[in-house]
């Protein structure tokens, strides 16, 4: 690790607070989340990391197990949030996260690279991806504590 990538780790060790998550393509811009995201980050110093994200007003399931609730109501709980945890490194610029477990099974296995944007206590992390032949742009901008 170079001294700039571990100057970076050792910042980015702790927990982060979801503050904004925009979504940018040809359409425009968007909240995938909401205007009002809730989530939370963690980066460990042995090197595990947590991601969990939501709207931060989903409608509680109207039954007390979500086992026993409706199809509909677990979709939208599903639709609702998104989570994974796994290892974390930097290389250059960048924070990659070897996803281990996932709401969402077709992330388990995968690296999702964030461009990393530190500024004292704020974060932004930045992704592209391409979807359907188009690129997208992921920016999710978290705050310390």
């Amino acid at each position: 690790m170079t001294p700039a990538e571990s100057d970076i780790a050792t910042a980015l060790v702790g927990t982060w607070t979801l503050t904004a998550w925009t979504l940018s393509d040809a359409d425009g811009e968007r909240s995938p989340y909401g205007e009002d995201p809730a989530g939370l980050l963690v980066y460990a110093p042995d090197g595990g990391m947590a991601a969990v994200v939501s709207e931060r007003r989903r409608p509680l399931l109207p039954t007390p197990s979500p086992r026993r609730a409706p199809a509909e109501a677990l979709a939208s709980a599903y639709l609702g949030s998104f989570s994974y945890a796994g290892r974390w490194r930097v290389e250059g610029g960048e924070v990659v996260h070897a996803v281990e477990v996932a709401q969402n099974p077709a992330l388990v296995g995968t690296e999702q690279r964030r461009t990393v944007l530190l500024d004292g206590t704020a974060l932004a992390l930045v992704a592209q991806e391409s979807a359907g032949g188009a690129t997208r742009t992921h920016t999710l901008r978290w705050r310390r504590g």
